[in-house]
Order: structure tokens, then C-alpha cells, then sequence
């Protein structure tokens, strides 16, 4: 079984324990779930994993289109780790050290494949198509039971990003830069599906190989959140 495989299994069981989030949302801004937890501590690790994923694609793939897809994937998650921090300061939900979790990154990166390479180029789409297909049903398991407020309004905005990324690497190739309008929330990613004419493969959570999570503290009230879903559609 080849490293890309190795490394989703890995992250899968961080996910694992998202089975169990909590039911119906009946929500209020202090109230915190299970689910609620799972979710931003998962997103935090999915954030910080992405940008050493979309860094390394800009120094180590061989086509221009990787690159590109790599640079945005370094734009959008610095700005919705910038925004899940806030989120969990609120509600007091323990985050991972981003240099460990950064740490591990960079080693999954290393050990993908020969930079410069074809096999690099395959494994890393391959990578980030899994992990971006995990991450949009998390977050639409979010939408669907979250309590918290501030996280639901986190994921329904986190969702059209993810979903535009898993389009850019749709099936394990490179698509470029696509739009993100009219996507329907809670379809996880059943539109990319009918959009593509295939099916997603159930693989495990490619970006979430950040290990245990560990206690940090973001920053301030994440009253910003709905004032930047502009930013994303770049």
C-alpha cells in the first residue's frame, strides 16, 4: 500500500471520533458540543496541514497547474485558521500547536513521493482529493447537528472553500481554479460528483495527520466571521 494510503489511514482516525457528534441543534452561542469540539479542533489541524500541503505543491510539483492550486490552498486556509482560532477561543475548545502539527506535516510531505516527479505530482493530488472530500462532509455533519453557533456559522462559511478546492483536484487530477457559486449545503460532496459524471471514493481524511491535540488558546471573539466570505472567492 503506497505512502499516500498510509497517510490517510493515519488521519482517519483523527476523524473517527466525529461519529459520535451530538444530535439536533438547538443552539446558543456558549454551548458546546462533542461534535462541535471534533469539528474545530479537526479543522484547526485540516488548516494549518493544508498549508504546508499547498506550500510544498509550489516548490515540489512539476506543473504549473499544482502550483497554482497549491497557492490558493495556502490563501484560503491561513485565512479560515485565522477565523476557526477565534471560534474556539469562545468556546473554550483546546487547539493543537501549530508547530507540531506543522512538523508532522512537513514529514508527510517530504516522504509523499520524489519532488519533481510525475509519482509526486499523482500522489499529491490523490492526497488532497481524499482529504478535501472528508473535510466537506465533516463540515456538513457540522451544519446538519452543531449547537455552537459561532462553529456552524464557521463551517457554512468554510464550505464553499473546501468544496472549491475538492473541485480543483477532482478525482485525483488537477482542474485549476474553478467558481464556488450556488452550492447547496448539507450535499457534502454529492454535487462535485453529479458535476463530474463519477464517484468519490470514501478514503480517509488526507490533511488531518496532526496527531493529538494539545491545548493553545486563539484570539478574539469571532463576531468577524460572516464579514469575510468575500475573501474567499479569489
Amino acid at each position: 500500500m503506497g505512502r499516500p494510503t498510509r497517510f490517510a489511514s493515519v488521519a482517519m482516525t483523527v476523524l473517527a471520533v466525529a461519529g459520535g457528534a451530538a444530535g439536533p441543534a438547538v443552539a446558543a452561542e456558549t454551548d458546546v458540543s462533542k461534535g462541535d469540539t471534533t469539528f474545530a479542533q479537526t479543522m484547526n489541524m485540516v488548516n494549518l496541514t493544508e498549508i504546508v500541503a499547498g506550500e510544498y505543491a509550489q516548490s515540489s510539483a512539476t506543473t504549473e497547474c499544482i502550483k497554482q492550486v497549491g497557492a490558493v490552498l495556502v490563501h484560503d486556509h491561513r485565512q479560515l485558521e485565522a477565523e476557526v482560532r477565534p471560534v474556539a477561543y469562545a468556546a473554550r475548545i483546546p487547539l493543537a500547536k501549530a508547530d507540531k502539527v506543522e512538523a508532522t506535516a512537513q514529514k508527510a510531505m517530504a516522504s509523499l513521493a520524489k519532488a519533481h516527479t510525475a509519482a509526486y505530482d499523482k500522489a499529491w493530488l490523490n492526497m488532497m482529493f481524499a482529504g478535501h472530500k472528508q473535510a466537506l462532509s465533516l463540515i456538513d455533519k457540522e451544519i446538519k447537528q452543531g449547537i455552537n453557533t459561532q462553529a456552524k456559522q464557521y463551517a457554512q462559511i468554510a464550505r464553499p472553500v473546501i468544496y472549491k478546492h475538492l473541485r480543483m483536484v477532482y478525482g485525483g487530477k488537477c482542474h485549476g481554479q474553478v467558481g464556488t457559486n450556488k452550492i447547496p449545503a448539507g450535499e457534502s460532496g454529492k454535487a462535485a460528483e453529479a458535476a463530474s459524471g463519477g464517484s468519490v471514493p470514501a478514503t480517509g481524511m488526507a490533511l488531518s495527520a496532526g496527531g493529538a491535540v494539545l491545548a493553545s488558546a486563539g484570539t478574539a471573539a469571532g463576531i468577524v466571521l460572516l464579514r469575510r466570505r468575500r475573501a474567499y472567492s479569489r
